[in-house]
């Protein structure tokens, strides 16, 4: 079987794929991240079935997608050699030496899991889905006088989440949080304390099948009142009413506090899947020699 490129194809990662794939989050990667270029490609098949993939190149070095996930959509269902070849294809077409796809559930027998993540289904009231553990500290944070505040900026959010992950391991660019927001995808939360003063913030990315809780920090008022939960139930009730089919609230592995908070709201596990294509370290090879080059000139 082959593929040949439609460029028209590429809607269908704005009609059906999640938040990382959308047109508008592949503008706001490649402003903010200068190494990262936009090469996503659509495709179509002899019986005239068509398929997209998100993907950004960094060097010869593919991903779908960078600081999240994307999979390969199409306008029919696919056997997984039909999926790994037409990803043969888009590496191809991308130039690039490999490509590595992360999927959110099973991507067939030649993909490796690598991690979970929990997915709550918002179509139905969220409240309804949630423990008592999570009901208890909602009530103590509206008897306290907290309140929760939505924003497509991110003023409020910034210099609470710049302290706050100052020693995380792994941070996302503030000028990825800037582009975001200036492209309409992404939606920021701030409880404040009974004084007003904003203990704990929330960002979560946009999409019209589903939402992404991105990430999110507070101070130590706001651990000490547990601000968070009530930013995500605020995020949780929005994602309702915009009527999308549920939030994804990210991977917690290793993070036993983190996995028994994103527990309390319901939702199921899903896994993560890798599917690499192509010689990646013949990539990392490339990569290296090319910024050598770079700087002997």
């Amino acid at each position: 079987m082959t593929w040949t490129a439609d460029e028209s194809a590429l809607g269908l990662l704005d009609r059906h794929g999640g938040p990382y794939e959308s047109a508008s989050y592949r503008r706001a990667c490649a402003e903010a991240v200068p190494r990262l270029r936009d090469r996503s490609f659509g495709g179509r098949a002899a019986d005239g079935a068509t398929a997209a993939v998100a993907l950004m190149i960094s060097g010869r070095q593919a991903s779908s997608m960078p600081y999240g996930y994307g999979g390969v959509h199409a306008s029919r269902p696919l056997a997984p050699e039909e999926r790994f070849l037409f990803l043969s294809t888009a590496r191809r077409a991308a130039g690039a030496w490999s490509l590595r796809a992360i999927f959110l559930g099973d991507a067939g027998d030649r993909s490796d899991a690598v991690g979970s993540t929990r997915f709550v289904d918002v179509r139905r009231p969220p409240a309804q889905q949630w423990d008592s553990t999570a009901v208890h500290k909602l009530r103590r944070l509206q008897r306290r006088g907290c309140t929760c505040s939505a924003s497509p900026d991110p003023g409020e959010f910034l210099p609470v989440h710049r302290v706050e992950s100052a020693h995380w391991g792994v941070r996302y660019p503030e000028s990825l949080v800037h582009a975001a927001a200036k492209h309409g995808i992404a939606r920021f939360y701030s409880v404040r304390d009974s004084s007003g003063t904003v203990v704990s913030v929330l960002a979560a990315l946009l999409s019209p099948t589903h939402w992404v809780y991105w990430f999110g920090a507070q101070t130590d008022a706001g651990r000490t009142l547990s601000g968070s939960y009530l930013s995500m139930a605020t995020m949780l009730e929005d994602a309702h009413r915009a009527g999308v089919a549920g939030v994804n609230l990210g991977a917690s592995a290793g993070l036993p506090g983190v996995h028994a908070f994103k527990s309390r709201w319901g939702g199921r596990e899903l896994p993560v899947c890798s599917l690499r294509i192509g010689i990646p370290g013949l990539s990392a090879v490339a990569d290296a020699a090319a910024r050598l080059a770079s700087r002997r000139h």
